[in-house]
């Protein structure tokens, strides 16, 4: 790791708050992070590096929620535990204080956002909601665990603009939405979804559909050809899914390809056209209608 990337980690590591631009020598690249009053950090990182690079830094004892947005990367600890997290996924680890290694590569564009909070204090925050369960156990058997980014999980990381640059009451609301997207990812980790009385085997299969849809909604299958994958009924398969999350698994596909269209069209890189292509409409009238109907505006107005 070159001295003036280095020399950046380090100044993450000690300020209570930074943006910085990535070294020009290094690539191209913006990273932010802010430590709320409460011990919580949150950070976001843009990076495009001009050449492969091998970085390495210590970690605390810590859990930390890492949401991958760009390229995925891999990556090892002291221990000799390999860790992966894929583009769209999210991955729960814990810090135990070892170094961790990895080597970013040439030309690929890398986006996270990371929340990390002591693992005693994380642990003391989660007891009081999951009585009876030995939550040290349970922290450290998620260790490296990955998931799909929901929709609900995206919508928060979105308020991740501006980290270096929040104080006061701000930094009171980046605590609670960090508190709420360990809940949510705790929920996705474990599979917690609330909802006794579908056999673990249907519970499961409704949570795979459902996690294809919120990774590539524009991609899902219709139902019957679901239904046949998971070697279940139309009907089943439907019922169960609704009886599950209180939505079809069609009002549920457009959801999700609205609100990606909406993030797309925020992003102001694509046009209109091009957004309902790669959300799955093949008719431009088609999805203005499905979205001004979700919006409330036309998508050339949003």
């Amino acid at each position: 790791m070159g001295e003036s990337l280095a020399e950046l980690y380090r100044r993450m590591q000690i300020s209570p708050s930074l943006e910085a631009r990535l070294p020009e020598d290094v690539g191209d690249g913006h990273i932010a992070r802010v430590r709320t009053p409460q011990g919580v950090s949150l950070s976001a990182w843009e990076m495009r590096y001009h050449r492969d690079t091998p970085v390495e830094g210590a970690v605390g004892d810590e859990m930390r929620l890492l949401f991958c947005l760009g390229e995925g990367v891999e990556w090892q600890n002291d221990s000799g535990k390999t860790f992966c997290v894929r583009s769209s996924h999210a991955c729960l680890c814990i810090g135990n204080g070892t170094t961790e290694r990895m080597c970013y590569g040439s030309g690929y564009g890398y986006a996270f956002h990371q929340v990390s909070i002591a693992r005693g204090q994380a642990m003391s925050m989660i007891q009081p909601y999951l009585p009876g369960m030995d939550i040290g156990g349970l922290v450290q058997s998620l260790d490296g665990r990955d998931f799909p980014i929901t929709r609900d999980i995206r919508r928060l990381l979105d308020s991740f603009d501006g980290l270096g640059r929040t104080g006061g009451l701000g930094l009171m609301r980046l605590e609670c939405r960090a508190h709420e997207l360990m809940a949510l990812c705790l929920e996705q980790a474990l599979g917690f979804d609330g909802h006794a009385g579908l056999h673990p085997d249907d519970l499961s299969a409704v949570r795979s559909v459902r996690d294809r849809i919120e990774a590539d909604a524009s991609s899902v299958l219709d139902i019957a050809t679901l239904a046949r994958e998971y070697a279940v009924s139309t009907s089943k398969l439907s019922r169960d899914f609704k009886r599950a999350y209180g939505v079809s698994i069609h009002a549920c596909v457009i959801e999700a390809r609205l609100e990606e269209a909406a993030r797309l069209l925020s992003s102001g890189q694509m046009s209109v056209a091009e957004v309902a292509e790669r959300v799955g409409y093949a008719k431009h009238s088609q999805f203005s209608e499905a979205f001004r109907r979700r919006f409330g505006v036309l998508p050339k107005d949003y």
